[in-house]
């Protein structure tokens, strides 16, 4: 803020533009890029009765989505972005312990949170509505 003075920094924040040296420090964490459906097909849910084998929880997709969370949080030029993507996480909150959800977490921050949090509430309130991490877990 300093650097740049008050007005500048706030202005850059509400308009922020693509974070490339982020998006460069991430590439690397491919779980969180995976989709609901890629999440479940590479980290296979046992059947029902099996004895559950850890390593085949999606310890990885939990992982990665911690530590860019955190990465992010840190390092970020899009510090605005990051306190409301947090926000929000935790206001429409959903537990990465929650069976089905522990594969769904990565992908409900990417596709129901951070693109709607410069957005209208009515649209992230649907988004995180209709999300499938946000479901029952049954």
């Amino acid at each position: 803020i300093a650097a740049v003075g008050p007005d500048a920094w706030v202005d850059q924040q509400l308009r922020p533009g693509r974070d490339e040296a982020m998006d460069a420090r991430l590439a690397n964490f491919k779980a969180i890029t995976l989709s609901v459906e890629d999440a479940f097909r590479t980290y296979p849910r046992p059947d029902k009765g099996e004895p559950v084998d850890r390593d085949l929880l999606p310890r990885q997709v939990l992982l990665e989505a911690t530590q860019a969370r955190l990465l992010r949080a840190a390092s970020s030029s899009r510090q605005l972005d990051e306190v409301l993507v947090d926000f929000w996480f935790n206001h429409f909150n959903v537990s990465a312990e929650k069976g089905r959800t522990r594969w769904m977490v990565a992908a409900y921050e990417r596709e129901a949170i951070r693109p709607h949090v410069h957005g209208r509430f009515r649209d992230l309130l649907g988004a995180t509505a209709k999300h499938p991490g946000c479901t029952r877990d049954v």
